[in-house]
């Protein structure tokens, strides 16, 4: 090649002219090579995302076949359960009253208990059920099988454990109440498939029975007549309060459920009727 400096005036201008585009697409070569190294990169996001969300998708579908199939094998249930009753009763019951006893206990004790209790007539026939609780392991009592609903784990049940320094009360496993509460939704749902208006039922209980009623009350998704609770409480509020709003309906509740709390005090029995939302917090049971 011909050094710079031999060069004539025109073919250094050429030389100059073709060193700049040489430049100029270098400059290109770089800018396209980063604009793909980009590129690749937002795509093998996007790839992940795509693959995350066919898991998602995947998940969500299994989850609705699956609550699904848990819906049928409920109504199924509750149909069976309802054949039999249909087959005890030589009367068909216009309301039911679901009692749930306390924690160690069972059925019986409660059933003599309140044999005297009389729904008034007006009501018509009316139809006690009595269930009975599972056999678990018992914090407060070293482990021991104990018949309760739900595990509690300490009592009694205050806001604040007195202590140095003071401490909250452990509260019980909100996924242990969502388990109880189908067990007695399952016993609702059978008095429906009987043909009883949800509106004709009301709950009650003792001790951890009670504590029970206001979850199975707020976390069904249909009206029910209401909740009696006696020397209960109410556990995992925070998670109720999500559950009720969940359970209900777009429009809202035609009309907010009925509690009578119940519990003693210096040895008179104070009672105390709620509308429209849950019981207040009690300070000892």
């Amino acid at each position: 090649e011909v050094p710079f400096d031999l060069m004539s005036p025109e073919e250094q201008e050429e030389y100059l002219r073709e060193q700049e585009e040489l430049e100029e697409k270098k400059q290109e070569a770089a800018r396209l090579a980063a604009e793909a190294k980009v590129a690749r990169r937002f795509a093998r996001r996007i790839a992940k995302a795509s693959a995350e969300a066919s898991e998602a998708a995947a998940a969500v579908l299994a989850a609705a076949e699956a609550a699904e199939a848990e819906a049928k094998s409920r109504q199924d249930a509750a149909a069976r359960k309802a054949a039999l009753w249909g087959k005890a009763s030589k009367e068909k019951a216009a309301c039911a009253v679901i009692w749930l006893h306390g924690q160690g206990e069972s059925e019986v004790s409660w059933q003599t208990t309140l044999a005297d209790v009389a729904v008034p007539s007006t009501f018509g026939l009316c139809r006690w059920l009595w269930p009975r609780a599972p056999l678990q392991p018992c914090s407060t009592r070293g482990g021991v099988l104990t018949p309760q609903w739900f595990d509690t784990p300490e009592f009694p049940k205050t806001k604040v454990v007195r202590g140095v320094p003071d401490r909250p009360t452990r509260d019980e496993d909100p996924k242990e109440l969502v388990k109880a509460t189908h067990r007695i939704h399952a016993v609702i749902e059978a008095l429906e498939a009987e043909g009883m208006p949800s509106e004709r039922i009301a709950l009650a209980g003792f001790g951890q029975g009670a504590a029970l009623v206001p979850h199975a009350v707020m976390r069904f998704q249909r009206p029910l007549a209401g909740g009696a609770m006696f020397c209960g409480w109410v556990p995992c509020r925070e998670a109720l309060a999500v559950a009720a709003e969940l359970a209900a309906p777009p429009g809202g509740r035609p009309y907010p459920p009925e509690f009578l709390w119940c519990r003693g005090a210096g040895g008179v029995a104070e009672g105390r009727r709620r509308e429209g939302g849950l019981p207040p917090v009690p300070r000892t049971h």
